[in-house]
C-alpha cells in the first residue's frame, strides 16, 4: 500500500474561523456589517424619493422616511413612508382622476374655497387632481439596487472565508 499524505492550506481550525468570522459578518455582529449597505442603500433610496415627491412647499418630501427591518431568519427589508393622506392622494388622484370617478362638491357649503397665488377663488365643483405616481418613478429610479448589495454582500463574505480578510 502506497503512503500518501493530505495537506490544508489554510487549516481546518483557521477555516473555521473564517467561517465563523463570517457568520458574525452577515449577522451584523462583526465589524463590517452588511446592514450598512442597506442604511446607504435606505438613505441613497430616500433621496430619490424627496427627488422625485412634489415641491410646491418642500413640507410632504420632508416628512419621508424610510425604515429598516431585519427579521428574525436575516431577511432584510427597507420600507419606504410619505405622509398620510397626502401621499394617497398625490399618487392617487382625486376626484374624477382618482379612485371615485366623481368630481368634488362642497359637503355643507355653497362652494369650495382655494386660495392660489394670493387670490381667493370659488368654486361650486372641481375635476380634482391627476395621479402623481413620484412613487413609481423612484422605484424605476432604485430597480436592481438591492440584488447588487446582495451579491456584493456574498461576494465580501466569500472572500473572506477564502483570505481571511
Amino acid at each position: 500500500m502506497g503512503n500518501f499524505t493530505i495537506e490544508a492550506t489554510p487549516d481546518l481550525r483557521e477555516v473555521e474561523r473564517r467561517l465563523e468570522e463570517a457568520e458574525l459578518r452577515l449577522t451584523g455582529s462583526g465589524t463590517k456589517d452588511p446592514l450598512d449597505k442597506w442604511i446607504d442603500f435606505g438613505e441613497r433610496g430616500l433621496a430619490i424619493l424627496r427627488d422625485e415627491a412634489p415641491k410646491r412647499t418642500g413640507l410632504f418630501a420632508a416628512g419621508m422616511e424610510y425604515h429598516l427591518t431585519r427579521s428574525s431568519d436575516n431577511e432584510t427589508s427597507v420600507r419606504f413612508t410619505w405622509p398620510q393622506p397626502l401621499g394617497t392622494w398625490l399618487t392617487g388622484g382625486t376626484g374624477i382622476y382618482g379612485p371615485t370617478g366623481q368630481v368634488i362638491r362642497p359637503r355643507r357649503a355653497k362652494a369650495l374655497r382655494f386660495e392660489i397665488g394670493g387670490e381667493v377663488i370659488f368654486a361650486a365643483w372641481v375635476r380634482g387632481m391627476k395621479p402623481n405616481r413620484f412613487d413609481q418613478r423612484a422605484l424605476a429610479r432604485m430597480r436592481g439596487e438591492p440584488m447588487v448589495i446582495a451579491k456584493q454582500i456574498g461576494q465580501s463574505i466569500i472572500a473572506h472565508i477564502a483570505t481571511g480578510e
